[in-house]
């Protein structure tokens, strides 16, 4: 009686140990022969798709300052970047490091705002806001939606 009661507990002895059995052993044999039906190739590579590059629209200002508009209608976003041609590479040499101090400090606030202001501001739209300096130019960035479109010129105008 208590080895039936065991058997009944753990599972052991009774008729369906049997398919337990059977059905770790085929998903034993099915890992096993995987390989054998795998591919000896890489699958094939489909054509290349066409590039597609916009022609930029380039005016020169009054003033010297060249604008080039790129139009990329695939995205609804509408980005504003100002570059300065003007890098690390014009740090003095007692002063190295001063393309990246001044350039820091572009969104650190103005007279008309502080930088929390700037940052609310920008953050209200969805906005995003970057700068950096490389060898030769240094940027500043200014990237929203385009239901905002007209936001980043006015409101750059305030700054």
């Amino acid at each position: 009686m208590v080895k039936r009661l065991a058997q009944e507990k753990t599972g052991l002895g009774s008729r369906d140990s049997g398919l337990g059995t059977k059905a770790a052993i085929l998903f034993l044999l099915s890992l096993v022969s995987l390989p054998l039906f795998a591919r000896d190739y890489p699958p094939g590579v489909s054509s290349p798709k066409p590039i597609v590059i916009p022609n930029p629209a380039i005016q020169t200002l009054p003033n010297g300052l060249q604008v080039v508009v790129v139009e990329r209608h695939t995205l609804p976003l509408l980005t504003v970047r100002l570059v300065i041609r003007s890098g690390a590479e014009c740090d003095p040499p007692t002063l190295p490091g001063t393309a990246m101090l001044v350039n820091g400090l572009l969104n650190e606030g103005t007279e008309r705002r502080t930088s929390r202001q700037i940052a609310e501001a920008i953050d209200s739209v969805g906005g995003v806001i970057e700068n950096d300096v490389d060898w030769d130019s240094s940027y500043i960035s200014l990237s929203v939606l385009n239901d905002r479109s007209e936001w980043p010129l006015i409101w750059s105008a305030k700054w």
